[in-house]
């Protein structure tokens, strides 16, 4: 499985409509689902995870994929750059999500009810959104890693009830009184496919009294910058495309020195959660039940790193289809909507 993912340099998990380009269609029918003596992909994407070589999250039209270090940096340079997932650093600046403020280049009044009364927010998804995905990725980058139940917990305490009525429509019954699974999930989802968000590991769950392990698992969020621990820019956008305000740091790098999960070996986390430590396993290997080899602390600290590529977000995007066309020629249009 790592080495297909290695191969095509991107790959859904699920089929996405270019057939023969996904997990699924790779494995043997008799391995896609987990039984007593066959685990199946479901399970095998944990060690593709914890290689450190790999991004997966929901970033393909909201559906999972799996993208090495390399090709993740060009999506989210592509992907970073589109308004839709613009989210800048000061809350009363420019926004996205439809705010006249983003695309217009004037400031956006700052609460959520200002907003809506100024017609930037019309839809029930773009308040939602407003409201909750700053401050969600916030609380990831602040523990490093959070799985969605500490992010809940969180926000419910970090957003005002009130403020959470404001949203209206059919999302506020998963808002009062507490947040809900639904509407965390959909905010997630926006994150993945801005790359701003991706599941940092999964840990498997044994239950009963034979601490038997059959397919559960619990998986923890964290960034791109600090799964792979890296420099990031934001993408090479001129200031007349986004509002005219300059990116983080005026262009400039920012330097994430190590991977969050090396707070855990220290032994120094500020997290709820931690990571596992054992090594990939390609689909060949997994298919005829090899074990997979647990990779060593030196591995994890070697991981292929996601570093913004010294391109434009065009460029970015063109790479990403070159490579997949490559492979699967005429897929162009099917491409362009998972892509976008």
């Amino acid at each position: 499985m790592l080495e297909a993912i290695r191969h095509y340099g991107i790959v859904p998990f699920f089929r996405c409509g270019i057939p023969g380009w996904s997990i699924e269609e790779m494995t043997p029918a008799e391995c896609w689902f987990m039984s007593s003596h066959q685990l199946g992909p479901w399970d095998w994407k944990i060690d593709v995870i914890q290689s450190g070589e790999v991004a997966y999250g929901k970033y393909l039209r909201r559906k999972a994929g799996f993208a090495t270090a390399e090709y993740y940096g060009h999506l989210l340079n592509w992907r970073r750059s589109q308004e839709k997932y613009r989210i800048l650093a000061d809350g009363d600046g420019p926004m996205a999500l439809g705010c006249p403020g983003g695309q217009k280049g004037r400031k956006a009044p700052g609460t959520l009810d200002d907003r809506i009364k100024n017609g930037g927010l019309r839809t029930v998804d773009d308040r939602l959104n407003a409201l909750m995905a700053k401050e969600a990725l916030d609380a990831i980058k602040e523990y490093g890693s959070l799985e969605s139940g500490e992010l809940r917990q969180l926000l419910e305490e970090r957003i005002p009830a009130e403020d959470r009525k404001s949203v209206g429509g059919h999302m506020e019954k998963y808002l009062l009184p507490k947040i809900k699974k639904t509407a965390l999930d959909f905010t997630l989802q926006y994150l993945e496919m801005g790359c701003y968000v991706l599941t940092g590991d999964f840990q498997r769950v044994y239950r009963g009294p034979n601490c038997e392990y059959s397919g559960w698992q619990r998986a923890s969020l964290t960034t791109p910058e600090a799964l792979f621990g890296t420099q990031t820019q934001d993408s090479k956008i001129p200031p007349s495309q986004n509002g005219g305000t300059p990116s983080a740091k005026d262009g400039k790098t920012q330097n994430s020195k190590q991977p969050f999960w090396v707070k855990f070996i220290d032994g120094d986390s500020p997290t709820p959660s931690s990571p596992g430590t054992s090594g990939p396993a390609s689909i060949k290997a997994a298919s005829s039940s090899a074990a997979a080899t647990e990779a060593s602390v030196e591995t994890e600290s070697s991981a292929a790193s996601v570093l913004i590529p010294d391109c434009s977000a065009q460029e970015s995007y063109r790479i990403l289809t070159d490579r997949i066309t490559t492979f699967f020629p005429g897929c162009e249009k099917e491409l362009s909507k998972l892509l976008l």
